[in-house]
């Protein structure tokens, strides 16, 4: 119910930030990043909340002892959605750890990379990730189906899902590249940038009070090239903005990791397995974190985005 609940109010949230920077204009490529997060990370909630209904339905026949149940078997729209809702997840990974680059550069040497990016080739990037990750989806979906087969549970026939052998071999190629390496990389990648964001932060806001309290520029200490010195009002918004995304994405997908990691390392962690118990444990748990992740981003723009927020309370 949790679930449901923060993964529908977060699909409202992205839908709202979609409609504001639309409204705003698309200036530049990281505007563009920004919003293609936005509508991974809906497009992830959307499936979530729908996986979270069908594993509620799946345990009221459950708990029932199928004295309720239903024409389609829950596990049919779990597997469908849960797999759907991977595949924009390692979108809203890839489009992180890009914007999160790029900004980090930004950060480091304003002159050099502050336009590194145009409109155009973000769509190029963002085009590619979302691409590659919506084929490895559908190798995933083209193995399974729905038939009407006779369930012993209910004694009677009703849709149940059905999965190709050949799926497995996939699954397990997907598996490693999608949810072992990508996390991990990403994880790796983000990790530094938010350290590095945060040390320039740092000398940022230790550079301004000195700057004011010395107004005839006596303070030689910064040359003309630090990246400090640069990172001032909106731009110091920008920096704050994007390094509270990141840091929030990098706690956030470490349970994904761990999870990940732990398939790997116990063969028998999966559902039905010898650890089912606590495979379905951990599996709530990084679907509700990863749930939070994908929808908090409108409370940071509300908070650190002034024109966003400005939009927000005068249209809403």
């Amino acid at each position: 119910i949790v679930i449901a609940l923060i993964t529908f109010f977060g699909a409202i949230g992205n839908v709202i930030i979609i409609e504001i920077f639309l409204r705003l204009g698309i200036s530049d490529g990281v505007n563009m990043s920004l919003v293609s997060l936005a509508v991974s990370d809906l497009f992830y909630l959307i499936p979530a909340c729908i996986n979270s209904v069908s594993v509620m339905l799946q345990g009221v026949e459950e708990l029932s002892s199928f004295k309720v149940w239903f024409p389609v078997d829950p596990d049919v729209v779990h597997v469908i959605s849960i797999n759907t809702g991977a595949g924009f997840y390692a979108i809203s990974m890839l489009v992180t750890t890009f914007i999160t680059v790029v900004r980090c550069l930004a950060v480091v040497d304003p002159l050099k990379y502050r336009n590194l990016l145009s409109r155009t080739t973000t769509a190029i990037i963002i085009s590619s990730f979302s691409i590659v990750s919506i084929l490895f989806t559908i190798l995933l979906l083209v193995y399974v189906g729905v038939s009407s087969e006779f369930d012993s549970n209910i004694n009677t026939t009703r849709l149940v899902l059905w999965t190709s052998p050949k799926r497995a071999l996939i699954k397990d190629i997907i598996f490693g590249i999608r949810d072992v390496f990508l996390p991990l990389t990403s994880q790796a990648i983000v990790g530094m940038c938010v350290i590095i964001m945060a040390i320039y932060l740092q000398k940022a806001s230790t550079f301004r009070p000195n700057l004011l309290s010395d107004p005839q520029g006596k303070i030689k200490t910064l040359n003309k090239g630090s990246a400090p010195a640069k990172l001032v009002g909106k731009e110091l918004q920008v920096v704050r903005q994007m390094l509270l995304i990141a840091s929030v994405y990098s706690l956030c997908n470490m349970p994904k990791v761990v999870f990940n990691l732990t398939q790997l390392v116990l063969p028998e962690f999966y559902r039905g397995g010898r650890y089912s118990s606590m495979y379905s444990t951990l599996n709530i748990i990084r679907e509700l974190i990863q749930s939070v992740n994908a929808s908090v981003t409108f409370f940071i723009y509300l908070k650190y985005n002034s024109r966003f927020r400005n939009h927000f309370v005068l249209h809403h």
